[in-house]
């Protein structure tokens, strides 16, 4: 009996210096202060890696989302040409009016109805307004485009309808490699432009 007394009090003595030893290490701020910023930095490091590889993976699907409406935009246009230079008269049919400068400046099989709409672009005041048209088909489109060289000397260009950001592509690769407009008409077959076209 006075075994298992003895035995039960170093159980208690135990148990005493367990308790005291946790009391002690709780109090002791400067210890729960390094277990806090140790935690804290592994949980840190962690979520900032898994922050990182989200915040690359919202880049990435932006890009994509971002390219695609470009190259949707840009599909919308591809019957499209812009004419700078037609001079607005409120009293003529702009639709007759740029179906005889296309036949007879530039030659191309076409009627009034291969034109589905064309209407002047607003523009700032004292600039040339520009003309936006929407050919019904896209061979007649590429025709003029195509034959858009022998309209130099009249004051009237043709564009391609390009989206927002293929023209301001297009402005920034023509500002790098120094070229002028008819540069870009001679060599729009070059890599810049496919890329810039996407088609």
């Amino acid at each position: 009996m006075p075994e298992t007394r003895q035995a039960s009090r170093m159980e208690l003595n135990d148990d005493e210096r367990i308790e005291k030893t946790i009391e002690k290490v709780l109090n002791n701020q400067s210890f729960i202060k390094r277990i806090v910023e140790t935690a804290t930095a592994v949980i840190r490091e962690l979520y900032e890696e898994r922050i990182k590889a989200l915040e690359a993976k919202v880049c990435l699907l932006e890009t994509a989302h971002s390219n695609r409406l470009d190259a949707v935009e840009q599909y919308s246009r591809v019957n499209n040409l812009r004419v700078f230079g037609v001079q607005e008269d409120k009293k003529e049919d702009l639709s007759a009016s740029l179906t005889k400068l296309f036949k007879n400046k530039l030659g191309a099989r076409m009627e009034e109805k291969d034109i589905d709409i064309c209407h002047f672009l607003p523009s700032d005041e004292g600039k040339t307004k520009q003309v936006i048209v929407r050919f019904v088909r896209r061979e007649v489109r590429n025709e003029v485009f195509r034959k858009k060289k022998l309209l130099r000397g009249t004051g009237i260009s043709i564009y391609e309808d390009l989206s927002k950001t293929r023209a301001h592509l297009l402005k920034l690769t023509k500002v790098q490699l120094k070229l002028e407009n008819k540069d870009v008409t001679k060599r729009n077959k070059i890599d810049m432009l496919v890329c810039v076209n996407g088609f």
